[in-house]
Order: structure tokens, then C-alpha cells, then sequence
């Protein structure tokens, strides 16, 4: 499940960032929930990283960066939730989009209103960076999606999978994974269920999804550099990452550690 936010309406706004570096490939990215404990490690990443040039994230309120390694370099973009199209200028100039966004059931009370924070703000989201010809739209939902699942969480999990692959991004990546690891941001039922299984910590899944982004950007531009330009025609692609891929990806990391 992605990070916890809380949400509420506000005027839309942005802060300016302090300068930064321009990275090597001078990559833009935007993160949806970057204040909860996947999106919290997501951004920290993409700072770390020497690719990428500018940060924003989207929120509903502006904070004062500390959850962030580096946050007077994150440009905080402020939105009404419930409207977020009127904040569509601020969707510019993006390359890679980040949605790390989980509302909590007890949060939102009403399985409606569950529907309407997570699956809503969610899809509008992609819808807008979609129109701002954003190339990439990384997800994350859950193991055992299904929008045709009894279960509220899984069903919603699901609509918000297909919603994306039908927005048509060049390229989506929708990760499932199980029970996360959030450190200090741990549920109660997390810590429970943690007694039974396996915890990915939300560093690790964040890591993932960076590579994946990175792999996808660097084979598009080596396709380009050898076709000498962009393709007119590209067929959109959707990968769904399952849990037991992200494993796979993680213990690939430790045995070339290993080696080294």
C-alpha cells in the first residue's frame, strides 16, 4: 500500500526551491504523497540522485521540509485534492511521475469516500500529468489488486490500476507490493502482520522504482540516439510489478554487493 496522507482543500500555490546542481540528464520529477513513508523515501532518493534536477511534490498543505533529507530543494506544490485540475500549470515540465499515495480507510471513514481520496486523486493525478506529456507514471497499489475484489482496499487498489494503464502513458509502472516496512510511520496492523511476514522496508521498494524509472528513461534515449531522433509512434507500455519481482530485484542488489 502507498504512503498515508491526509487530505484537505486549500488554494493551490508553490514555494521556489533553492537552487541545485543540474544533473547529468537534468531529469524533472513529480511525487504524489511525498510526505508519507514510501514518498518520503522516494523523495529523498530522487535528491541523492545526480540525474535528476528538480523535485516538486504535490500536496495539500506546505510543509517545512524536514521530513526530507535535503527539503529546501523539493519545489512544494499546494492543492485543493478535490480540485485538482485548477492547479494544472504546475504540472509542467515534468518528466517522471511518482504516485505514492494510500489513504487510510479509518481516515477516510465511508468506503465512498475511501474510493473518492484514493482511486480519485490518484487518477486525477495521472490525468494531469498525462496532458503535460509526462513519459513516465510510476504507481504504487498492492499485492492481490483486483477491481473485481469483494474487498474494498484491493477493488479500489485495482480501479486505480486500470485507470492508469487507460490514461496511456509511454510508460507505467504499477507496483504490488505486500506488507511495507515504514520505520517510525508503522501502522498497528502492520506490526501485527509483521509478526507472520516479511516487511519490505519502503527504502528498498523506493530504490526499485527509481531503477525502473532510470532503465526505462536510459533505454528510450539509446533507441533514440540510434534511430537519430524521438519515434512519432510510440506504443504505450504497462508493467506490473508483483511482489515477488521486487524481491527478486532487491536480492539481485545484495549478491553484486556480495561479490564486490
Amino acid at each position: 500500500e502507498g504512503a498515508c496522507t491526509e487530505m484537505e482543500g486549500s488554494n493551490s500555490s508553490s514555494s521556489t526551491p533553492m537552487h541545485r546542481p543540474r544533473g547529468r540528464d537534468g531529469l524533472r520529477a513529480v511525487v504524489l504523497g511525498g510526505t508519507g513513508a514510501v514518498g518520503v523515501a522516494m523523495i529523498n532518493l530522487l535528491l541523492a540522485s545526480p540525474r535528476f534536477e528538480q523535485v516538486t511534490n504535490i500536496g495539500r498543505r506546505k510543509t517545512d521540509g524536514s521530513q526530507w533529507t535535503a527539503g529546501d530543494l523539493v519545489n512544494e506544490v499546494v492543492v485543493d485534492m478535490d480540485e485538482m485540475e485548477a492547479s494544472n500549470d504546475s504540472f509542467g515540465e515534468h518528466d517522471i511521475a511518482f504516485s505514492c499515495l494510500g489513504v487510510m480507510r479509518t481516515t477516510a471513514g465511508t468506503s465512498e469516500n475511501y474510493r473518492r481520496m484514493d482511486w480519485g486523486y490518484t487518477t486525477a493525478f495521472a490525468r494531469l500529468c498525462k496532458q503535460n506529456n509526462v513519459q513516465q507514471f510510476h504507481v504504487v497499489t498492492s499485492t492481490k489488486a483486483n477491481a473485481n475484489s469483494w474487498m474494498t482496499y484491493l477493488a479500489v487498489k485495482g480501479e486505480i490500476e486500470n485507470s492508469v494503464i487507460d490514461i496511456r502513458f509511454p510508460h507505467a509502472f504499477i507496483y504490488r507490493p505486500g506488507l511495507l516496512g515504514r520505520g517510525t510511520q508503522e501502522r498497528w496492523v502492520e506490526r501485527v502482520a509483521s509478526w507472520f511476514s516479511t516487511a519490505l522496508p519502503v527504502e528498498q521498494l523506493a530504490q526499485v522504482m527509481l531503477d525502473e524509472a532510470l532503465a526505462a528513461w536510459d533505454k528510450d534515449h539509446k533507441e533514440q540516439d540510434e534511430t537519430s531522433g524521438p519515434s512519432a509512434d510510440v506504443e504505450p507500455e504497462s508493467k506490473i510489478v508483483e511482489l515477488n519481482d521486487i524481491w527478486e530485484h532487491i536480492n539481485s542488489w545484495q549478491q553484486k554487493e556480495q561479490h564486490h
